[in-house]
């Protein structure tokens, strides 16, 4: 089942790169099961994923995907930025809008809609959240 929009929509991943592996691969589910709730296309939802950590990069642009299972394939395949434990937001806000969502805006005379951008940000609240679930698991336990 599939979330229905009356226009496009853009949905960009700000992720922090600089997680662990296991953080890693709950931030991958996530945003794989995140997307499988749209109808993924070259015209209507396009994905993008973009991280960042000291220095900010285009992990998959909107128009590189353009259905879910190629979508889930590129989450499976995705590989961690991980540059230090610093991180830089503001620039990665800045290039987000600069890089990914400017200049790969959609040719609007061939489209009826207008698209609407969204960024999500996934930085450190998830891991406080997975380290909130392990600490109530092992307490739960002993």
């Amino acid at each position: 089942m599939y979330y229905s929009y009356d226009s496009a929509l853009e949905i960009a991943f700000l992720v922090d790169g600089t997680f662990s592996s296991y953080e890693w691969g709950v931030i991958r589910r996530f945003m794989s099961a995140f997307s499988d709730q749209f109808y993924v296309s070259s015209t209507f939802t396009r994905f993008a994923v973009i991280q960042f950590s000291r220095s900010t990069s285009t992990t998959f642009s909107f128009s590189q995907y353009s259905t879910n299972a190629q979508l889930r394939t590129a989450y499976v395949n995705l590989r961690q930025q991980q540059v230090g434990r610093e991180r830089n937001l503001n620039a990665a806000l800045r290039y987000s809008y600069d890089n990914v969502f400017r200049s790969q805006r959609r040719n609007y005379a061939s489209m009826v809609r207008t698209a609407h951008n969204i960024i999500i940000i996934i930085i450190i609240i998830i891991i406080l959240l997975i380290k909130l679930r392990t600490s109530q698991i092992l307490y739960a336990h002993s």
